[in-house]
């Protein structure tokens, strides 16, 4: 008759709160014993199995990662956009007063209409801030 033994390990995650002092010396032995041949192995396990969680997290933000630097590229060119936009319009302004104020008008007349366009502008972009709720600065809004 032929005697096979059969060798079965556990890995024990806190092997030291299972081997005290009150129980089988023996036990605690095969325990050390087991966590000295086993325990690179067991880590090289964990270290494979988080990688490949952390493969798969990579995978499913990738398509968000995409998104998401679509969305910024977007809002920069808007941005940049609305910049430019901004610039010509006071511009022009700048240039319609000076006309107004050095060829057509004189300054007396024009003080006022400056003094109200000033604070036409000031009221608007407060305006546009209470129904946006939202700075005009994008980099604040990253």
């Amino acid at each position: 008759m032929h005697h096979l033994a059969y060798v079965f390990f556990f890995l024990i995650e806190n092997m030291q709160a299972e081997c005290s002092d009150h129980l089988d010396p023996i036990k605690c032995m095969v325990q050390d014993l087991h966590k000295v041949f086993y325990h690179e192995e067991y880590l090289l396990q964990k270290e494979q199995q988080f990688l490949r969680k952390l493969e798969n997290l990579k995978e499913e933000l990738q398509p968000l990662e995409e998104l998401k630097s679509n969305i910024m590229a977007l809002a920069e060119a808007r941005t940049t956009r609305l910049k430019w936009v901004g610039l010509a319009l006071l511009s022009t302004q700048g240039g319609a007063l000076a006309w107004l104020t050095w060829w057509v008008y004189s300054w007396d007349i024009m003080e006022p209409v400056t003094y109200f366009i000033t604070y036409g502008s000031a009221i608007s972009f407060y305006a546009y801030f209470l129904l946006t709720k939202l700075v005009s600065l994008f980099y604040l809004r990253i």
